[in-house]
């Protein structure tokens, strides 16, 4: 085995050296800098980035509710419509003798006059 013998080294103590050790220094200084913003900008970016995912969430299940509520609106509206027609068919009903006579004959058994009134018991209508 052969043993290596450190060589001496001396440094230059110019100016160019001591110029250019500055600038070295300067240079790693601004990238020490540099990585440090663009961190706090990440750091900000990704709590930016999870406050709009966190609000477009939020108002997304906010619009799903309301959805809900307009479909369960409508199908009231369309109940509420039906009855409607079926009330009104029976004001209608209600104005008119005829029908006045036959659900008296129906539902009260009654009768005009010289009419006579059979009930059949066998019949399964009461």
């Amino acid at each position: 085995m052969v043993q290596y013998e450190q060589k001496k080294i001396a440094e230059l103590d110019t100016g160019y050296v001591k110029e250019h050790h500055l600038q070295q220094q300067l240079k790693d200084k601004r990238r020490r800098g540099l990585f440090r913003r663009l961190a706090v900008f990440f750091v900000i970016f990704a709590c930016l980035c999870g406050l709009l995912i966190s609000h477009l969430h939020s108002q997304q299940t906010a619009i799903d509710q309301k959805e809900r509520e307009e479909l369960q609106l409508k199908k009231k509206v369309a109940t509420l419509k039906k009855q409607q027609s079926q009330l009104k068919q029976d004001v209608h009903n209600l104005n008119n003798i005829d029908y006045i006579k036959d659900l008296a004959r129906k539902k009260f058994f009654m009768t005009s006059k010289d009419e006579t009134v059979f009930i059949d018991e066998n019949s399964s209508s009461h």
